[in-house]
């Protein structure tokens, strides 16, 4: 991930590498781990506890993520992570925040549900969708953005429903009470 950050120039490396960086990932992980222990939960909490903090941070996101440039490695790219990544501490840190009601909403609820196909199956179907409408004479990235949602939620419904939910069901079954 260092040369999407515009660190290695040199090195050379396919265009998916450069476009797509594992940090989100990264970054999920690392917070789940530092929320797991009292003392960074406590540390997060201080920074990150209003509120208010959720809509301050999801503006904060919003404006990181409208950089105008269509490069965007370097500085705007971990910038944008960073701030979706505390957007994501500011929203579980308490569950009274001011974007709850939003959160709560019936279909960004299940799409949080079946985010991880959504994350597995966005790249392959929007390429496919690409490729499709490219065929069809069709040049609309908003209809290549509809499409491609569309689809990619219907794929990861179907995922969830018949591999993850399976796999789910079994972790349940054997993990160990919380206290022990």
């Amino acid at each position: 991930t260092l040369p999407t950050f515009g660190l290695f120039p040199e090195v050379d490396l396919p265009p998916f590498f450069r476009e797509t960086t594992f940090a989100p990932i990264i970054l999920g992980v690392m917070l789940a781990h530092v929320l797991d222990s009292p003392r960074g939960f406590g540390m997060v909490s201080c920074l990150l506890g209003g509120r208010r903090t959720p809509v301050l941070v999801l503006a904060i996101a919003l404006i990181a993520a409208s950089h105008p440039a269509e490069d965007i490695s370097g500085w705007p790219r971990l910038l944008i992570h960073w701030s979706f990544a505390a957007l994501v501490a500011s929203c579980v840190i308490r569950e009274d925040h001011w974007l709850r009601p939003i959160l709560g909403f019936r279909p960004l609820k299940r799409i949080g549900t079946v985010s991880y196909g959504i994350y597995l199956y966005h790249l392959l179907i929007a390429h496919v969708v690409v490729a499709l409408l490219v065929r069809l004479q069709i040049a609309s990235r908003s209809v290549v953005f509809v499409l491609a949602a569309g689809v990619t939620w219907l794929a990861a419904e179907v995922s969830f429903r018949w591999f993850e939910s399976r796999f789910l069901a079994f972790k349940n079954r054997n993990a160990a009470p919380r206290g022990a």
